[in-house]
């Protein structure tokens, strides 16, 4: 018998109620194997609870650190993105951090950068600026002392504007390099079809700021841009 956890339904950032094939009684199962031979083994069903199971060879895992001896790699999975909140609300930390890396990570984006620390929105805005021109943005802040509504300004050709009253390319864009500074040229990034909302030109822009910033990814897409993109790299 293999060692394993049981893994809460609360900390899977999916729904799983189509995680199986057809609806069958089958589990789906999720195999992981690295190259120095150790394998992770995950089981899912919308009616049972998630098991998570290890084929290591050593014995039964108790601490983060041997995991990561175990398994030396980090990966970066970029969530489903969309056009942000209307009005976002000045949310509780907990929330935050449970849908940051989820599909409703548009509703968390002020709340997101309002925690991060200074320096690394000030590496977030010079990257905003180097990937679009004649943009400057700002900070967010709650819109007055008395509410609990966040804002979340930028100026363009001298016009400032909340980001929710830009185009939906733009959002999506400031998420999607929002999720790329997660981590560092050594993880392993997993993004699927980031095509949607993205003239062909930020299509190609995003290949290329990809590629500095990771040794190894993998994309989704349809794009003919991006894969011209690739080439050209």
């Amino acid at each position: 018998m293999w060692p394993g956890y049981i893994v809460p339904d609360s900390t899977i950032p999916i729904a799983l109620a189509n995680v199986t094939k057809d609806y069958s009684d089958d589990e789906a199962t999720l195999e992981f194997r690295h190259k120095n031979g150790n394998t992770i083994i995950i089981r899912l069903h919308p009616n049972m609870q998630t098991k998570f199971y290890m084929v290591t060879g050593k014995a039964f895992l108790n601490s983060p650190t041997q995991f990561r001896r175990l398994f030396p790699i980090d990966l970066l999975i970029v969530p489903t993105l969309g056009p942000l909140e209307e009005n976002e609300r000045y949310l509780e930390d907990e929330t935050v951090r449970r849908n940051e890396v989820t599909r409703l990570a548009n509703r968390v984006f002020h709340n997101l950068w309002l925690r991060r620390p200074g320096s690394q929105f000030d590496a977030f805005r010079e990257l905003v600026q180097e990937s679009w021109p004649n943009i400057s943005i700002q900070r967010p802040e709650h819109k007055t002392s008395s509410t609990r509504d966040l804002q979340m300004l930028f100026e363009e050709n001298r016009i400032v504007r909340e980001v929710y009253g830009a185009g939906f390319g733009f959002q999506v864009w400031l998420q999607l390099l929002t999720q790329l500074m997660r981590a560092d040229s050594d993880s392993v990034l997993v993004i699927d079809e980031p095509d949607i909302y993205l003239h062909p030109d930020l299509q190609r822009k995003l290949v290329k700021i990809i590629r500095d910033r990771f040794h190894q990814f993998v994309m989704a897409t349809h794009s003919i841009e991006k894969m011209k993109a690739s080439r050209e790299i």
